[in-house]
């Protein structure tokens, strides 16, 4: 054997240097061997002698001390095995206590490629009590070995090991597991993900990059799936119409030259061939649908005239109680002088197709009287209101309200109120403004006149016949002007009788003022008219009326005819009218009220009162003596089933006290229980007849529904029959010929029930399709079917392979497959070839379209159905072969915490949860600095076959930081200076932080310094430092947050000269016959070392005649020779 001893300094060398203090062989594959050095200014350095190259150490008594490392074979009998593939095993010691050490070591990468470790894994434990992982990182590597670095609180077992399991192991685990050191998809799981365990970077730590190593397999699969039958009974209801004349649908499996042999069959007398259509696709309105998919099943079991009825697999369609009504307000005032509309109110909503009531209403005020304020009620963009009034008072606040039906189509919709000054010349402003838009029932009934009219008497009348006697919410609404200053009167009548009257004198020639009022009346079953009349000439326009009963749903009313005393001086108010309910169910309640003031010569306040709330305040100056006001209010109110409401009409005055009249509040429950359901069926084109048919029955609350078919001509639904049995019942229509059927075959199938109230009825259906009827005459024809079985669906490609020809005559005979999402034969484009066999392929996209079960099904046809001439097939091959390219995918997202407790969301490379990181290396630049960090990996395939070991797999995660400003100087070094110039590395900071101390742990601090700028990497202390060991370190912050403290280093300051040492011998005046005389001396005390000598040899006392040779060079020895 050979031993080779290494320094990098020569002083280093002979006691001073490296030593071996035991060799010993065995056969086991590592050798115990023993190394020592002695510590130099807290440094030991053992060179390529060991793994472990140098140390540097922090503590108090080390110099001289000496440092040995020995490999162990194995871990000793008393510490546990640390769960972990092990790489070397080291113990170092040392006879004195260390607050921290640093030690570089480097391993072999032939060891590492023996133990099949990977660099990038490494990491060195320590055994003190239980394992811990030290921070290891790689400082560099040549063709024969890699190098690390790791910070060690003190000695004893070290371990190098390859932790492949350490992350992997501690993580948590969904559909994965970890497995020969990678985290890979559980055989047959598809998806899955791995959450790491949380990582602490010791303080806040600039995130650089992310480095993994990851493997997403791919792999192509293929399977042929066959003909297993050939049904007499096609899956459109049809019958199998052929002769079979050579072997079976056996010989079709193969292209080898063996075919199946099948003649057209006669058709005898004629025959129709019958097909059935089913809904392709539904649109639900109001209600909803359970088992919809049964509605495709519902086929009957053989051919058209069989006894078997349909597979009795219902589907329900059912009401459900819903909310009909979109509420928005606007409160506080808007100012402007502007001309053009400002939108004070704007409310946009989705809702489903159908005929809406829109309420609007408001208060408005001009700062001057000269000045006209314009307020309109926009609807999708349209003006359908307007209110252009000029008040009597600065201080008026005019109430302004509107009715409107609309009939709105699926989607978004917008209405508003806007305001604007009319000459511009003065502000004029707005306030509390609300909207509600509602859906109104199948019954209603509605009527306007929108042209200005200067007519007497009913200019506006709805009339119409009420099916039953029923209490009726009628609301009505018109915009009231007059050519002259001047009175004008307007009165809503119901069935000839007076119940609102409106008299008001209108202030300046053209002024228009909206006004809305409400009455709850019962109406008789039979005609009715309610209508606007007018016994004056002022100028009437958008007279508008509504009526709808009430049926089941729950309402309460108050209404008072007599002229009522506002005694209430403001801001005191006054119930004028008042109505409290329980309220019965959860859900929307709607509040109207509306009343009329006669007014003398006091300003009149008015308001709804909403479960003590005031809303909607309205105040008026009366334009003459006992001038009329109305006022007009609602709301939207949410309640849960047993709370107390509690609706009021307020009213208050100024001085004087005024009257109220014609008080009329109601409340009623906004939700209620309808069906509105729409079905798309698409038949086939071409045939002699088509039939609508349905079985159904009706459950729950006795009511009828509508069935209704949409009129391509006219291009609206048409009432088409009502279904009202409660047993099981068929409803059959004939579309052929009518417009109730589009020329691409399609037809639109509506259920309504409209009724509204609070109790839920079924409809229940067994099928609903459309009857397509083909009538061929006498004559050959052919209807053949394959039935391609055991087709799975987790195939990516399907594709249809047909070989074969026809002859015995010249048509074609076509191939068509069956596509079951549509209920119908879809066809191929191709033909069977005349005389000449030839392969085709038909692509099927997506395959579920076509599947009924696991089947897919297959038709020949003739092109002319029924001729004279026999057409002869033969077929040699139907297939489906399915292929697909299985594919995997590995991503990864990051999440990071300043305390381990709050976490950011998880994040890709953008910092934001949208992304992924999915290269292999990439920059965390937008990944906040934070020191928890935690990384999660999410595994997906499209096939079990590339799952467990076969599957996407990750082999290891590094999430690198920004080192921290490393410490140039001093380091580890003696200085005769007390104020020496602090250097490190510059970094991105803000500022520094830089602190000395005279412990490791910095408890007894002499510096402590944190407004360093960050554009310096240089720092003098102003004042010296006082000779003794310090340890210093500095920290950065930036971005409003302090980072880790890099690594501490230590110096001392000495600025004292060593004494002289202490001559030992030769003595003073020896005379000595020796001529090497040994010269030894003691070293004298010092604080910093090493300690090194000159020897001077002289022939005079002065040493200014030298022997030749001296003085000699420097020593670290204390005897010379």
């Amino acid at each position: 054997y050979r031993v080779e001893l290494w320094s990098e300094d020569e002083r280093l060398a002979g006691p001073e240097g490296p030593s071996v203090s035991e060799l010993r062989f065995s056969t086991r594959p590592l050798v115990e061997v023993g190394l020592r050095q002695r510590i130099r200014r807290g440094v030991a350095e053992f060179g390529r002698s060991s793994p472990l190259r140098r140390v540097t150490l922090v503590g108090e008594g080390l110099e001289g001390k000496e440092i040995s490392v020995r490999i162990l074979p194995r871990l000793p009998e008393n510490v546990p095995d640390p769960g972990y593939k092990g790489v070397l095993c080291l113990e170092i010691s040392l006879e004195v206590p260390v607050f921290s050490a640093g030690l570089q070591f480097a391993l072999p990468k032939q060891l590492l490629q023996e133990t099949g470790s990977r660099k990038e894994r490494v990491v060195l434990m320590h055994y003190k009590q239980g394992w811990e992982a030290l921070p290891t990182r790689i400082l560099g590597e040549d063709e024969n070995e890699v190098r690390f670095f790791a910070e060690t609180p003190g000695f004893s077992i070290f371990y190098f090991i390859d932790n492949e399991n350490a992350d992997f192991a501690l993580g948590t685990h969904e559909n994965t597991e970890n497995v020969d050191g990678y985290v890979r998809l559980i055989q047959n799981y598809t998806q899955g993900r791995f959450t790491s365990r949380v990582f602490d970077a010791g303080g806040i730590a600039e995130w650089d990059n992310l480095v993994w190593s990851f493997v997403e397999p791919s792999q192509p699969a293929s399977e042929t799936d066959y003909v297993g039958a050939e049904p007499t009974i096609l899956p459109d209801g049809s019958s199998q119409l052929g002769v079979l004349v050579e072997n079976n649908y056996t010989a079709t499996q193969a292209a080898d030259g063996s075919y199946e042999v099948i003649n057209e069959g006669s058709t005898g007398e004629g025959t129709a061939i019958v097909n059935y259509s089913y809904p392709d696709n539904l649109f639900v309105t109001e209600g909803g649908v359970v088992s919809s998919e049964n509605l495709g099943l519902g086929k009957p079991d053989e051919a058209e005239g069989s006894t078997t009825e349909p597979d009795n697999r219902w589907a329900k369609l059912h009401e459900n109680l819903t909310d009909r009504m979109w509420f928005a307000e606007q409160t506080g005032v808007l100012s402007t002088i502007s001309t053009d509309d400002v939108m004070y109110l704007e409310y946009t909503f989705q809702c489903p197709a159908g005929d809406y009531l829109i309420l609007g209403l408001g208060t408005i005020n001009s700062t001057n009287t000269g000045e006209i304020a314009v307020s309109h009620l926009y609807i999708d963009g349209y003006v359908l209101g307007e209110a252009y009034w000029g008040p009597q008072a600065t201080t008026d606040w005019i109430n302004e309200a509107w009715i409107k039906k609309v009939s709105f189509s699926e989607g978004s919709h917008t209405v508003g109120i806007s305001i604007a000054s009319a000459l511009g010349s003065y502000n004029v402003q707005i306030d509390n403004c609300a909207v509600l838009i509602w859906k109104l029932p199948t019954l209603y009934f509605y009527k306007e006149k929108e042209a200005a009219t200067r007519d007497t008497g009913n200019v506006t009348a709805l009339t119409f016949t009420a099916p039953q006697t029923d209490n009726y919410l009628i609301l009505a609404s018109v915009e009231f002007s007059a050519g002259t200053a001047t009175d004008g009167t307007i009165a809503l009548n119901i069935d000839g009788t007076s119940v609102k009257n409106i008299t008001r004198e209108i202030p300046v020639s053209g002024d228009y003022l909206p006004v809305a009022v409400m009455r709850v009346r019962e109406l008789t079953a039979g005609d009715h008219t309610i209508a606007w009349n007018s016994p004056t000439t002022n100028l009437k326009r958008r007279m508008r009326i509504f009526a709808v009963p009430f049926g089941s749903i729950p309402w309460w009313g108050a209404h008072l005819d007599n002229y009522l005393d506002i005694p209430g001086v403001y801001p005191t108010w006054t119930t004028l009218l008042s109505l409290s309910f329980t309220a019965p169910y959860d859900g929307p309640y709607l509040a109207i009220g509306s009343l009329e003031t006669y007014q003398d010569s006091v300003n009149t306040y008015t308001a709804l009162s909403s479960n003590g709330v005031v809303y909607c305040q309205t105040r008026e100056t009366p334009e003459e003596d006992r001038d009329e006001t109305w006022s007009f209010f609602f709301r939207k109110v949410p309640m849960s089933a047993g709370s107390t409401y509690t609706a009021s009409l307020l009213g208050a005055v100024d001085a004087v006290a005024s009257d109220a009249y014609d008080l009329d509040l109601c409340t009623f429950y906004g939700a209620c229980a309808t069906t509105d359901i729409t079905f798309y069926i698409y038949a086939m084109v071409g045939q002699d007849n088509y039939e609508l048919q349905l079985k159904y029955y009706v459950a729950g609350d006795p009511e009828t529904y509508d069935i209704l078919l949409w009129n391509y001509g006219t291009g609206a639904w048409d009432v088409v029959g009502t279904l009202s049995s409660t047993t099981p019942d068929i409803f059959t229509l004939d579309l052929t010929g009518t417009a109730y059927i589009l020329g691409t075959g399609e037809v639109r199938v509506r259920f309504r029930q409209g009724n509204p109230d609070l109790s839920i009825s079924e409809l229940w259906i067994d099928y609903l399709r459309v009857k397509n009827t083909d009538y061929v005459p006498a004559g050959q024809s052919l209807n053949w079917c394959y039935v391609i079985t055991n087709v799975t669906s987790n195939y990516e490609n399907y594709d249809l392979q047909v070989r074969g020809y026809s002859a015995g005559d010249t048509e074609y005979i076509m191939v068509y497959v069956w596509k079951q999402s549509t209920g119908s034969w879809q066809s191929s484009g191709y033909n069977l070839p005349v005389n000449t066999p030839s392969t085709f392929t038909y692509r099927l996209s997506p395959i579920t379209d076509y599947l009924v079960g696991d089947n897919i099904y297959v038709k020949l046809g003739d092109q002319v159905p029924s001729d004279t001439v026999t057409t002869t097939c033969y077929i040699d091959l139907v297939v489906l072969s399915e292929a697909f390219m299985g594919v995997s995918d590995v991503r990864l997202q990051l999440r990071v915490s300043l305390d381990g407790l709050t976490w950011t969301d998880w994040m890709g490379p953008d910092g934001t949860p949208n992304t992924y990181f999915e290269s292999n290396f990439t920059t965390m630049e937008n990944i906040p600095d934070n020191r928890y960090i935690q990384y999660r990996v999410y595994f997906s395939t499209n096939t079990t076959l590339l799952t467990g070991a076969n599957g996407p797999k990750v082999d290891w995660v590094r999430i690198n930081a920004s080192s921290l400003p490393n410490l140039i100087y001093p380091i580890n070094v003696n200085i005769n200076t007390s104020q020496p110039t602090f250097r490190w590395e510059t970094v991105a900071a803000d500022s520094y932080h830089l602190q000395i101390a005279t412990d490791p742990g910095f408890t007894n601090l002499v510096v402590d310094n944190e407004n360093i700028p960050g554009t310096e990497n240089t720092w003098t202390p102003p004042n010296p430092l006082p000779d003794n060991h310090y340890w210093w370190r500095i920290q950065r912050y930036y971005n409003g947050a302090y980072y880790a403290w890099c690594g501490p280093e230590n110096f001392r300051i000495d600025t004292l000269a060593p004494g002289p040492p202490g001559v030992v011998s030769p003595a003073d005046g020896a005379v000595l016959n020796d001529n090497t005389p040994l010269l030894d001396w003691d070293p004298p005390d010092e604080n910093s070392y090493p300690l090194l000598y000159q020897v001077w040899i002289a022939y005079d006392s002065s040493f200014l005649n030298s022997v030749p040779g001296y003085p000699t060079g420097w020593i670290a020895t204390d005897n010379y020779e």
